[in-house]
Protein backbone atom coordinates (compact mmCIF):
# COMPACT_ATOMS: atom_id res chain seq x y z
CA UNK A 1 0.00 0.00 0.00
CA UNK A 2 0.83 3.40 -0.92
CA UNK A 3 -1.08 4.98 2.11
CA UNK A 4 -4.42 3.71 3.78
CA UNK A 5 -6.42 3.97 0.89
CA UNK A 6 -4.02 3.37 -1.85
CA UNK A 7 -2.57 -0.31 -3.43
CA UNK A 8 0.26 -0.04 -5.61
CA UNK A 9 1.92 -3.40 -5.51
CA UNK A 10 3.75 -6.27 -3.54
CA UNK A 11 7.03 -5.92 -2.90
CA UNK A 12 7.01 -10.02 -3.38
CA UNK A 13 3.90 -13.03 -3.89
CA UNK A 14 4.13 -16.22 -2.76
CA UNK A 15 2.05 -18.69 -5.00
CA UNK A 16 -0.75 -20.28 -3.14
CA UNK A 17 -0.29 -23.60 -1.64
CA UNK A 18 -2.44 -25.95 0.03
CA UNK A 19 -1.55 -27.11 3.05
CA UNK A 20 -2.95 -29.65 5.49
CA UNK A 21 -1.81 -27.71 8.68
CA UNK A 22 -1.00 -24.24 9.73
CA UNK A 23 1.68 -21.65 8.35
CA UNK A 24 3.82 -20.07 10.55
CA UNK A 25 5.35 -17.26 9.80
CA UNK A 26 8.09 -14.84 11.02
CA UNK A 27 9.50 -11.19 10.27
CA UNK A 28 13.38 -11.13 11.49
CA UNK A 29 14.89 -7.77 11.71
CA UNK A 30 18.68 -7.15 12.35
CA UNK A 31 18.90 -3.67 12.33
CA UNK A 32 19.52 -3.03 8.61
CA UNK A 33 17.08 -5.90 7.16
CA UNK A 34 14.20 -7.44 7.50
CA UNK A 35 13.69 -11.17 6.36
CA UNK A 36 10.18 -13.02 5.75
CA UNK A 37 10.20 -16.52 6.89
CA UNK A 38 7.94 -19.40 6.74
CA UNK A 39 7.72 -22.73 8.44
CA UNK A 40 4.96 -25.36 8.52
CA UNK A 41 6.23 -26.56 11.94
CA UNK A 42 6.97 -23.33 13.75
CA UNK A 43 10.32 -24.90 14.87
CA UNK A 44 13.06 -22.80 14.57
CA UNK A 45 15.28 -25.21 12.21
CA UNK A 46 12.13 -25.33 9.75
CA UNK A 47 11.69 -21.45 8.81
CA UNK A 48 12.81 -20.75 4.87
CA UNK A 49 13.54 -17.02 4.05
CA UNK A 50 10.91 -16.46 0.90
CA UNK A 51 11.85 -12.49 0.92
CA UNK A 52 14.48 -10.05 2.31
CA UNK A 53 15.12 -6.21 2.18
CA UNK A 54 16.37 -3.19 3.70
CA UNK A 55 15.34 -1.76 6.83
CA UNK A 56 13.91 1.55 4.60
CA UNK A 57 13.46 -0.02 1.18
CA UNK A 58 9.53 1.29 1.70
CA UNK A 59 9.43 3.39 4.53
CA UNK A 60 12.47 5.91 4.22
CA UNK A 61 12.93 6.10 7.83
CA UNK A 62 12.24 2.56 8.53
CA UNK A 63 9.05 1.33 10.40
CA UNK A 64 8.30 2.74 13.26
CA UNK A 65 4.87 0.51 14.12
CA UNK A 66 3.92 -3.39 13.61
CA UNK A 67 0.88 -4.49 12.44
CA UNK A 68 -0.80 -7.27 11.42
CA UNK A 69 -2.90 -7.98 8.74
CA UNK A 70 -4.39 -10.76 5.60
CA UNK A 71 -4.50 -9.72 2.50
CA UNK A 72 -5.77 -11.82 -0.87
CA UNK A 73 -4.89 -10.70 -4.09
CA UNK A 74 -7.05 -12.92 -6.01
CA UNK A 75 -10.99 -13.34 -5.30
CA UNK A 76 -11.17 -17.30 -5.84
CA UNK A 77 -8.59 -17.53 -2.92
CA UNK A 78 -10.16 -17.20 0.92
CA UNK A 79 -8.29 -15.32 3.41
CA UNK A 80 -8.04 -16.94 7.01
CA UNK A 81 -5.83 -15.58 9.53
CA UNK A 82 -5.22 -16.52 13.18
CA UNK A 83 -2.62 -14.87 15.16
CA UNK A 84 -1.36 -17.70 17.62
CA UNK A 85 1.46 -16.00 19.11
CA UNK A 86 2.71 -12.97 18.82
CA UNK A 87 6.47 -11.97 20.65
CA UNK A 88 8.71 -8.80 19.59
CA UNK A 89 12.46 -8.76 20.94
CA UNK A 90 14.89 -5.99 20.19
CA UNK A 91 18.02 -6.72 16.97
Amino acid sequence: FNDSTSYNSSAFSVPPQQTNGDWWLRIVFDGTNFSYQASFTGTDATFITWYSEAANAFLVGGPSKIGFCAYSQNSAFDVKAQLVYWNVTQP
